[in-house]
């Protein structure tokens, strides 16, 4: 029995009997799959979870079934998660979020081998090229989390906050200014095209990637999105910050790095992560709210820490 693949049922009769069918035994391969996180359990679990998530554009489009199922293996999830240590003074929310700002610099991907090697080494056009693929692969999911996000927020202040951050990301309507559309300059500079990031969307590591995220900004629990974005935000800032000035060491015309530009040297950063910040302080309620976004937070800095140590190697830059 396929647990992720089948006919669209017909009926909701139909779907509960699929999801009945199938609970048990993907209870016991999430189970498996997160007791190694490897081997075949692992990769079974993750590609299913992957089919579920870009099946449909949205979960208002999803059958009943795949709807029940992904649902179903987030709360399966919940219960096998490894945890993760705090220390005392994050015990209460505003002592978590001042330990959560002061953590972010030591997960984000500027401390991967991969960033360190643009940075301070001399990186050869191909692999400036494999790096420009990866971030408009970054760059051209994010408009759909921020969207997502916003679909789970329960107060409408922060809900139309992540409105904003969207607009933000879709250049206003404007496809041309889309943030994703601005890396492209920057590939195309390189000799790259969207085939380039076609190629890397196939890394397993990246597929892990955006499952965490679509399980994060479509958990019933907002708080898993709320941490999600006050993470992948900052840590968006902090790398395009750095690589700026890097950019402009290495002679890239300006008029490719117009994504760098706004990242790294706008004030709607500052504000983006400061809004971030206060709406995660918001939404932690207690001390099982702390756990789970600190589970979030380390979560996705490892996730992104195993894709840039997959695209180093395809690059063929060893780890110093």
């Amino acid at each position: 029995m396929d647990l992720f693949r089948f006919p669209r049922p017909k009926t909701f009769a139909e779907a509960s009997q699929l999801v009945q069918e199938r609970q048990k035994p993907l209870e016991e391969l999430v189970t498996r799959a997160y007791r190694d996180q490897a081997g075949e359990d692992w990769k079974s679990f993750q590609l299913g979870m992957f089919h579920f998530h870009t099946q449909y554009p949205g979960p208002w489009q999803e059958d009943w079934a795949s709807h029940g199922l992904r649902t179903l293996a987030y709360d399966f999830e919940d219960k096998v998660l490894p945890g993760r240590d705090l220390p005392p003074e994050a015990g209460t929310i505003d002592g978590f979020i001042d330990y959560a700002c002061k953590l972010l610099p030591s997960i984000t991907t500027l401390q991967t081998p991969l960033l360190r090697f643009l940075i301070d080494k001399e990186p050869s056009r191909d692999q400036w090229r494999t790096y420009a693929a990866s971030m408009y692969g970054r760059g051209r999911v994010h408009h759909g989390n921020l969207a997502r996000l916003s679909l789970n927020l329960p107060r409408e202040e922060y809900a139309c906050f992540a409105y904003r951050m969207l607009g933000d990301e879709g250049g206003q309507g404007n496809y041309k200014k889309a943030h994703s559309t601005l890396i492209l300059p920057f590939l195309e500079h390189l000799g790259g095209s969207i085939a380039d990031t076609d190629r890397l969307g196939e890394i397993f590591e990246g597929k892990v990637l955006f499952n965490w995220m679509n399980r994060c900004f479509m958990h019933p629990n907002p708080v898993w999105g709320v941490a999600t974005i006050f993470y992948l935000e900052n840590q968006a800032a902090m790398e395009f910050t750095a690589m700026l000035p890097r950019l402009r060491k290495a002679k890239f015309p300006e008029e490719v790095l117009e994504f760098f530009t706004i990242h790294g040297d706008d004030p709607e950063t500052e504000l983006h992560n400061n809004m971030c910040r206060d709406m995660l302080r918001s939404h932690i309620k207690g001390p099982q709210d702390i756990k789970i976004a600190n589970v979030a937070i380390r979560r996705a800095g490892d996730l992104f820490e195993s894709l840039f140590a997959r695209v180093a190697q395809l690059m063929e830059i060893k780890a110093a």
